[in-house]
C-alpha cells in the first residue's frame, strides 16, 4: 500500500505539468526561489537522497543545506526535469526492490537507524506536500485546479 501511494503521488506530480508552457513553469510567484520547475527538481533530489543514498547506501547526495536545488538551469526544460524525475523514481524503485518494510537504511539520516517503512512514509509526506504546492502554483499561474 505504501508503494502504491508513493507511485500515485509521483504520477500526480508529473500530471501537474500537463499543458503548462516553459515560461509559466519557471515563474516564481513567491519571495522564495520556489517555482514549479524548482519543486520538480527538488523532488528529484529528495528521491535520490532518501532512496538511493540514505536507504541503499549509494554514493549520491544531491541535497545541500540551502535552497539551491530549487534553482533551475536556463537550459533545462520541463521535459528534461520530468525525465530526470522519472529516472530518479525508477532508480528509487530499484534501490528498494526486494527489501521489506523493516529493512534498515545503510546511511540513516539524523537517526541511529531508520527502515524502509520510515523512508516511504517520509517520502509520501514530502511528495504529497510538494504536490500541494504545485497545485497552488499552477492555480496562481493559469487557474488550473488540481485534485
Amino acid at each position: 500500500m505504501l508503494l502504491a501511494f508513493m507511485d500515485w503521488l509521483r504520477r500526480s506530480v508529473v500530471a501537474k505539468f500537463e499543458g503548462l508552457d516553459e515560461l509559466a513553469a519557471r515563474r516564481r510567484t513567491l519571495p522564495s526561489p520556489t517555482s514549479m520547475m524548482g519543486l520538480l527538481q527538488h523532488l528529484t533530489n529528495v528521491e535520490t537522497f532518501w532512496f538511493q543514498h540514505s536507504f541503499a547506501g549509494r554514493d549520491v547526495n544531491p541535497l545541500r543545506d540551502d535552497d539551491s536545488d530549487f534553482d533551475v538551469a536556463d537550459e533545462d526544460t520541463v521535459a528534461d526535469l520530468i525525465a530526470r524525475y522519472q529516472v530518479a523514481c525508477d532508480q528509487s524503485r530499484q534501490a528498494i526492490s526486494g527489501a521489506t518494510p523493516d529493512t534498515l537504511a545503510k546511511h540513516p539520516y539524523n537517526y541511529p537507524e531508520i527502515n524502509l517503512r520510515y523512508v516511504l512514509i517520509h517520502m509520501i509526506e514530502e511528495t504529497a506536500r510538494h504536490a500541494g504546492h504545485l497545485d497552488i502554483l499552477r492555480e496562481e499561474i493559469d487557474g488550473t485546479v488540481g485534485e
